[in-house]
């Protein structure tokens, strides 16, 4: 039993008769199916876009933009999940409806080239641009090709894709010149943009192109500039299969979102190889970091650590200074540049959570680094302090570390303390401490 949850759009089946929806327009059978509002479907599509091809149309954009400041949006993972399934996106209904119906017509892309046919060289020249803008590739035409139609049209000039038709060209002219392009071995598509010409009807040149393009394995895509005028030759190359457009632009973006398609099917039924052929990890230095961490009965990697396996994987990670005193950590600090993060060293490679973040001169590095080794007393007496590490801060992502430290005392109030007060002032100064446990 197939159940409908509320607020459901309902379930359309054509070609059984079923019609269990709100929609009020009858819908005929075809190659076309459509799934809306559903979180769930990527999976499902993954499966299905090594079969069929797939486009989707994602509302989210403008809330992903106000969600996020960071370097990688929301939108920009979920385009990319959908290109690795396979998927083609688009951002309009226009663009998914011109999308399926390309799909559904069109034969199986040969490659990834395009040449143009037209009867001016303004409209040929266009087309090219425009490909050339969105990132597409012009075919380069033989030159058995080129030589049969500078004998055709009787030219000596420099001929090359896009290729120009006289404006006087008759429809059976048109027919002989796209029978020439897609009998070129370098062809993958071909695509005919068509003015309108007083020298011949639309009509005809789509009906003489559509007799070309039938018996043939190589896509053609047709282009009518004019309006009202050439909407009965777009009629006629749709009737014959053949994608047919008002502009160029329009059909050359349906172009390369096929392409994407291809592509994206292509990059779904690859498997990538179990390691790189340039990466040669040190698998028995990563072996030999894992085991004294171990041996260390730590619960974390120390910073030691971790840098050691990154790099035996052929991780670049920078370098930070390790000072066994606090005057040679403000030296380092002073030579990596302010502000910078403090962490404690411990014997034998152990671990210590907590560190001091975001301290910005010499004077705010004494007292978080004496909080830092009083809470570490506190919390685990037996462990013993070899020195300090020292690293430039910055926005990172992980564990929460600590706050700016509060502004160091005046080196006259520090003298003139009095013993008694001492202790209070150390109350005062662990409670106000920048240090907190990474969680």
């Amino acid at each position: 039993m197939r159940l409908l949850g509320p607020g459901s759009g309902g379930r359309v089946v054509p070609g059984s008769g079923l019609n269990a929806s709100a929609t009020p327009v009858p819908i005929k059978p075809g190659k076309i199916a459509v799934l809306s509002q559903s979180t769930t479907i990527s999976a499902a599509g993954r499966t299905a876009g090594r079969n069929k091809p797939l486009v989707a149309i994602h509302c989210g954009r403008l809330a992903a933009v106000d969600a996020t400041d960071g370097p990688l949006r929301a939108e920009d993972v979920f385009q990319a999940a959908l290109r690795r399934a396979g998927w083609v996106s688009v951002d309009t209904l226009g663009a998914l409806f011109e999308a399926v119906e390309a799909m559904a017509r069109v034969r199986p892309q040969r490659g990834d080239s395009l040449a143009i046919l037209g009867n001016r060289h303004g409209p040929g020249r266009i087309a090219a641009e425009t490909l050339l803008r969105a990132g597409g590739r012009l075919g380069d035409l033989s030159p058995a090709t080129l030589r049969h139609f500078e004998k055709r049209l009787q030219t000596r000039s420099h001929l090359s894709n896009p290729l120009a038709l006289p404006p006087g060209m008759r429809a059976d002219g048109w027919a002989a010149a796209l029978s020439a392009m897609l009998a070129d071995r370098r062809t993958d598509t071909v695509l005919t943009v068509c003015p309108p010409s007083p020298f011949v009807a639309s009509d005809e040149v789509a009906t003489a192109l559509c007799a070309v393009s039938r018996p043939s394995q190589h896509k053609v895509l047709t282009a009518w500039i004019g309006g009202g005028a050439m909407l009965h030759a777009q009629r006629i190359a749709a009737a014959h299969g053949v994608l047919s457009h008002d502009s160029p632009e329009r059909t050359i973006t349906v172009f390369l979102g096929v392409l994407n398609c291809r592509r994206n099917r292509d990059l779904l039924i690859q498997m990538p190889p179990s390691f790189a052929a340039d990466f040669p990890p040190d698998s028995e230095a990563a072996r030999s970091v894992v085991g004294e961490a171990l041996t260390a009965a730590g619960e974390t990697l120390s910073a030691r650590h971790t840098r050691r396996l990154l790099q035996a994987y052929g991780i670049v990670v920078a370098d930070t200074p390790a000072a066994p005193s606090i005057d040679a950590a403000l030296l380092a600090a002073e030579q990596i540049g302010y502000p910078v993060d403090l962490a404690l060293l411990l014997a034998n490679g152990a671990v210590f959570d907590e560190t001091a973040g975001s301290l910005p001169s010499p004077a705010a590095i004494r007292i978080p680094a004496r909080d830092l080794r009083h809470r570490l007393r506190a919390q685990h007496p037996a462990r013993r302090v070899t020195g300090y590490r020292l690293r430039p801060n910055g926005a990172r992502s992980g564990p929460r570390r600590c706050a700016s430290a509060s502004p160091a005392m005046p080196s006259s109030a520090r003298s003139s303390s009095s013993p008694a007060a001492r202790p209070a002032t150390r109350a005062r100064a662990a409670a106000s401490s920048p240090c907190r446990r990474s969680s």
